[in-house]
């Protein structure tokens, strides 16, 4: 019989024939022994051929393979890992690269930030660089197998593509805390003397990660030729660099070539992971998209176009990677990304200023840190990089160690950091230009030149040179001043095998004319109003006696301008004929090379001399416009009135109201008023009609009136932060939030992750509590205003909006470490005996905030009530807060009447769950996750209006948006069952909680009065508990104490993915109301005890060997269907409330809007107690009447048919045809003659 084409369709004896032709007959006795046929070769793996003679086998049967196969593995095996990534969708990786990332040097990744202080001012910047390696090597794989695809003549080998994607992974593996805040700023003062780059540290500890996890013999296996390849990868992680003759790294000579991992003729796969020709690479076109996904930022740079158009040409005897003519301009709008996000968010001055801070404080703390390392030694920050033992305990945690701790010696390095949290930065006082010949002298030696220069201009003035902090920003297209795309070679669609360069000017002209400058940014220390202005009077004269450019034109309060910048009114000047006073400094701005509106460059010495301008022209003197002794003031935020005592109008007396005119310049009404008697209460109603009634008689007065009276309810901008949010956009906030948000207490929740332990399985999952917070402050405002704006008639306040906002603000500041986890599952083991939820702590959190930071005068200046005000902020987050009283009464909340309760609606909605909470963890946790969002809360607050409902006032939304109210409720459904609940994801957290119980009491946090506090007594003290965050993780990981022996060693379990298995899911016939502890004890218990008859002897299942999980899953308000308890009103009729049942919608909705999942894991994880353990499962589904794990059949094949309720098609559900015949139904190790015989009996 001729032999199929299709080697998956062969049999064992023509698999044995294709053995005897490749010269390996020996083999034959093996594969009829394990009945290997061709859809085994399909999904064998190299364990299952293991000995002397392993690759012989392997290469014959990777001859079978189709060459589109990425890496010699096929894609089909289990050991293929599928990573979900918000920027690369999923992503598969080779289980050698899982085996790299599941390693403590690999996951240490996770707590390194990627943008290092960029956090500190994009809410949205908390990726790390363990997700950035991930897509690095994924996309490096994307771009070597292109290669391999469109040009199999380059002989790109199974090996190779694998060493590139390793390089990869491994690149970043060097980055110290907060990435380059470490080695470009902390080791540079920490060690001057030592030339020392974060690519050093990637190859130490890379060759660390391989030799602590012998993944030498690994490597061997996936036929990797150790040690050639080791060295590969690491000439492609750090390439050979020389130092040129002004001392800069630079690519050495390519004359000799100059590696030894690859031969000359594979000198392109040296330019994939980091291109040291020309700087493109795909490590840049992972954090180009990442960085602009979390920033909010627009990436206008596609990196599979290029990927689309990669090939390999010769250039001057090597080959390199070209792209097709057409993409050049493209090349440049990459480059202009680049310097575009260095511009917006790398370089911002912000975080400049917050990276020096860190990076001073680590300076101060350096010897006072002791990090334990190889053979027992300890080592300091700055010590910790020669030893990578060590260097693997070192991340950006260092920042809470030091903030939390209470040594003496570190309390310098402490108050600086605490200076950063509560927003008290060093004050930014301008930018300028260095000139070019400045840019090559030593940095450290300019700016302790250019700090004693700066105290020097007026000694008098007390400032010091310490007293000033000097940063040189340096920008370029990434080649200093050369242009890269010089150093790139294109080809054309009509000679793809040619490489050229394209000139210059043949590209455009407006290219830019330089690629690279130095600006110098000058901060004070001092931040006390008087030393600021001195401070901004000397950077300004410091400029102008350097000769450098003026970036801020600025005219200071304490010196008039002709004094402060001496000769720019007489040699800045023009003559205008007509309308002077709008052409003056439009005209200087126009001579000296700027638009007026933007930034003034002015280059003093090379401005003309031009013809004074004739001021008794003017239409004005200046001395009009300006007093005598004053001089111009810089326009500072707009700033509105200031507001009454008591800003809620609705509750004013006629004294307020006439007090309210006279302060609009209305006082001439104040008698037609007071004579009216009228009140706040009815300031709403008044009408044009009404005033001339009461004997306003010109129209102009009377609008005049309703326009003042009009702001009474439009919500005013008051002066504001603006967060540039990747998932809300531009975010203003009021400044009392802001002062809020600049709290430790507030702060604490940049460390808290939103998810918490879901980050273990999807890389994108790094974002926190703390920006989720400021999503729900910013749309809680929007909501309510949108409210307000419909209807002013419910008459809702400044006061209801700020309340609102503060609520929405600080919902989430209980969450213990992990968020969900510590409520939970970690409280309730640790102290069974008391009923605590995170909203508890919010309450407990907020009083301590306020307080410690003496918030209520600032919340009076804002015009809150208290403590009313403060109880309706508290009632929001967590409903009534005398649950007791508030039973026997039809009312129960304090903060605001009924005719408000609409206003409880909008943070934690308790009536149906339609809050702005879900709304901001929907868009924010799908963005992050890389799953899609069903629901446009922006829809919804377009219909929301609020109407009467059984005597209250409830938001609701028009009939039509019902069907989309319940997609969003099958999103919530749907983000909890593929992301929330993951299996893994749970497990995971099981595991951390284990070892929180087992570390609870060795655990001490410092609280108030000096007490000190475990881990699951922190949340009776609220000082202690600020200090507790998900770092307490690495505290365990990295602790050397023998009481943490245990708790150490379930986290490294989880960090090596050594991890509970999951036996399977199943549910029970009927719903249970309430599931105790004792219930899953005894269930663990009949787990091991459920031995099957044809069970073996050979492994001894224990009850504490199983861990049962149940998952309830539901619509967010348990069995109920949260929509019956909306109400919604129709297009004719705006104000009448109805309700709208399911079946008045649709046919497809659910029946059910509740169950639970039942998941068992076993903690033995070897294959043999495994298989035991699932059959194990499968029986104990059986005796419990549960519904068939979905792979019992694959698991159990000689037990599942002998359970009636399990045999039918779906259990008991017809299939399309309306049988349940067994027409394909697969026959598993004599599954039909079980049937069979099962009804005989």
């Amino acid at each position: 019989m001729e032999r199929p084409s299709d080697y998956t369709l062969w049999t064992v004896d023509q698999v044995c024939k294709y053995l005897q032709e490749q010269g390996v007959g020996g083999w034959k006795g093996i594969f009829k022994a394990k009945k290997i046929d061709g859809l085994k070769l399909k999904t064998i793996l190299p364990e299952e051929l293991k000995n002397e003679k392993f690759k012989e086998i392997w290469d014959v049967i990777k001859k079978l393979w189709p060459k589109s196969k990425v890496l010699f593995i096929p894609l089909q095996f289990s050991a293929i890992e599928v990573f979900n990534d918000s920027i690369h969708g999923h992503v598969e990786m080779h289980p050698l690269l899982v085996k790299i990332i599941d390693t403590p040097q690999f996951q240490r990744l996770r707590n390194i930030k990627q943008l290092g202080g960029g956090y500190y001012v994009f809410p949205g910047a908390s990726h790390n660089r363990f997700e950035h390696s991930i897509g690095v090597a994924h996309l490096a794989g994307q771009l070597v197998q292109n290669l391999r695809t469109k040009q199999p003549e380059l002989d790109i080998t199974d090996g190779d593509i694998l060493c590139v994607q390793i390089a990869g992974l491994c690149h970043d593996l060097g980055h110290g805390p907060f990435s380059h805040l470490f080695d470009g700023m902390f080791m540079a003062r920490a060690r001057p003397d030592l030339d020392w780059k974060h690519e050093t540290a990637s190859v130490q500890m890379f060759d660390h990660l391989v030799k602590d996890n012998g993944l030498e013999t690994v490597m061997k296996q996936y036929d990797l030729q150790v040690p050639k390849d080791l060295t590969f990868i690491r000439e492609m992680i750090a390439p050979p660099m020389k130092k040129g003759s002004e001392g800069r790294d630079e690519p050495v000579s390519l004359d000799s070539w100059p590696c030894t991992g690859r031969p000359e003729d594979k000198s392109f796969l040296y330019e994939i992971v980091a291109n040291k020709r020309n700087g493109i690479d795909v490590d840049k076109f992972d954090y180009f998209a990442r960085d602009c996904h979390h920033l909010g930022i627009q990436n206008n740079f596609d990196h599979q176009r290029f990927l689309m158009f990669a090939r390999v040409c010769e250039v001057d005897g090597q080959k390199h990677i070209c792209i097709r003519d057409k993409e050049a301009r493209n090349l440049y709008d990459m480059f202009y990304t680049r310097i575009s996000l260095h511009r917006r968010a790398y370089q911002h001055r912000v975080n400049k200023i917050i990276e020096s801070m860190i990076t001073e404080a680590f300076i101060k703390a350096d010897e006072h840190i002791q990090i334990k390392g190889s053979g027992g030694k300890t080592f300091t920050l700055s010590t910790a990089i020669d030893d990578m033992e060590a260097y693997t305990k070192l991340t950006d945690c260092v920042f809470a160690a030091i903030l939390n701790s209470s040594s003496p010696e570190l309390a310098e390095a402490r108050e600086i950091l605490k200076r950063i949290q509560s927003r008290q930065l060093y004050k930014f006082l301008g930018q300028t230009k260095a000139k070019r010949q400045q840019e090559e002298a030593d940095p450290q030696e300019m700016i302790s030149t250019w700090k004693a220069e700066l105290a020097q201009i007026a000694p008098e003035d007390g400032l010091s040179p310490e007293d000033f902090e000097v940063i040189i920003i340096n920008l370029d297209y990434g080649m200093k001043e050369e242009n890269p795309i010089n150093m790139v070679h294109f080809y054309s669609k009509y000679d793809d095998t040619t490489a050229f360069p394209i000139p210059e000017e043949q590209m455009s002209e407006l290219r830019p004319t330089c690629f690279s400058e130095r600006l110098i940014a000058v901060y004070c220390k001092k931040t006390d109003n008087r030393s600021l202005n001195v401070a901004k009077n000397h950077f300004d004269q410091w400029c102008v006696r350097k000769g450098f450019q003026l970036l801020v034109f600025r005219r200071s309060s304490t010196q008039p301008a002709e004094k402060q910048n001496p000769g720019i009114f007489q040699r800045l000047s023009v003559f205008c004929a007509e309308r002077p006073d709008q052409l003056f400094y439009s005209a200087c701005a126009i001579l000296s090379g700027v638009h007026f509106a933007g930034l003034f460059s002015f280059n003093l010495p090379e401005l003309p001399l031009v013809c004074l301008i004739n001021m008794d022209r003017r239409k004005r003197p200046l001395e009009a416009v300006v007093g005598a002794g004053e001089s111009f003031k810089t326009p500072e935020k707009r700033v509105s009135k200031v507001r009454l005592p008591d800003s809620d109008y609705t509750r004013w007396g006629v004294r307020e109201t006439c007090q309210y005119l006279r302060g609009e310049g209305l006082g001439e009404w104040e008698d037609t008023f007071r004579e009216q008697k009228i009140t706040g209460e009815v300031l709403r109603y008044l009408k044009d009609a009404d005033l001339e009634k009461i004997g306003v008689k010109f129209l102009g007065d009377r609008l005049h009136i309703l326009h003042s009276l009009r702001k009474l309810w439009q919500i005013e901008a008051e002066p504001s932060k603006v967060f540039n949010d990747p998932i809300h956009g531009h975010v203003e906030l009021h400044p009392l939030l802001i002062k809020i948000i600049d709290t430790p207490q507030f702060q604490r929740l940049r460390n808290i992750k939103q998810l918490g332990a879901t980050y273990f399985v999807f890389p994108g999952a790094s974002h926190n509590r703390f920006e989720h917070c400021i999503g729900v402050g910013y749309l809680a405002g929007r909501l309510v205003q949108a409210l307000n704006e419909r209807q002013p008639e419910l008459f809702i306040s400044r006061r209801d909006v700020l309340c609102v906002q503060i609520a929405g603000l600080c919902h989430d500041l209980g969450h213990g470490p992990f968020s969900h986890m510590f409520d939970g599952m970690f409280i309730p083991k640790a102290r069974p005996e008391i009923t605590w939820k995170h909203e508890t702590a919010s309450l407990a959190m907020f009083d301590y905030l306020v307080n410690d930071n003496y918030l209520e005068p600032e919340m009076e200046h804002h015009g809150l009530v208290l403590p009313e005000d403060l109880d309706f902020i508290k009632e929001q987050i967590a409903g009534p807060l005398d649950t007791n009283a508030a039973q026997g009464q039809m009312w129960p909340y304090k903060g605001r009447p009924e005719d408000k309760s609409f206003l409880y609606e909008i943070v934690a909605n308790k009536r149906n769950g339609i809050d702005v909470d879900k709304w901001d963890y929907f868009a924010r946790d799908c963005y992050h996750l890389g799953i899609q969002n069903n629901f446009d809360y922006r829809r919804f607050l377009k219909f929301a209006r609020v109407c009467d409902v059984d005597g209250q006032k409830h938001i609701c939304t028009r009939d039509k948006e019902v069907g989309n109210l319940y997609d969003m409720f099958h999103t919530r459904n749907s983000l909890h069952r593929r992301a929330y609940q993951h299996k893994v994801g749970n497990i995971i957290e099981t595991m951390i909680t284990e070892a929180f119980l087992k570390a609870d009491q060795h655990i001490q946090i410092k609280g108030s009065g000096g007490k000190t506090f475990t881990l699951s007594t922190a949340i009776d003290d609220m000082e202690a508990y600020t200090k507790l965050t998900d770092q307490v993780f690495e505290q365990i990981l990295n602790s050397s104490s023998s009481e943490l022996a245990e708790a150490r060693q379930i986290l490294h379990n989880i960090i090596c993915r050594r991890l509970y298995k999951c036996l399977g899911q199943t549910q029970a016939d009927k719903h249970m109301s309430h599931v105790t502890k004792e219930m899953i004890h005894n269930w663990e218990a009949d787990l091991a005890q459920s031995t099957p008859q044809s069970g073996t002897q050979d492994v001894n299942l224990q009850p504490e060997d199983f861990v049962v999980n149940v998952i309830f899953m539901d619509y967010g308000m348990k069995e109920k269907n949260p929509i019956n308890n909306v109400r919604f009103y129709c297009k004719n009729d705006l104000t009448t409330a109805i309700q709208i049942r399911k079946n008045q919608v649709s046919k497809l909705l659910p029946e059910c809007f509740a169950e639970q999942l039942i998941r068992v894991y076993c903690k033995k994880t070897d294959d043999r107690s495994l298989e035991v353990a699932r059959k194990h499962f499968v029986q104990w589904c059986m005796d419990k009447n549960f519904s068939k794990p979905q792979d019992g059949d694959i698991i159990a094949p000689e037990l599942t048919p002998l359970k009636a309720s399990w045999s039918n098609n779906n259990e008991g559900e017809d299939g399309e045809d309306g049988g349940s015949r067994d027409v394909n139904r697969p026959s598993v190790n004599g599954q039909k003659k079980a049937k069979t015989q099962l009804f005989k009996n």
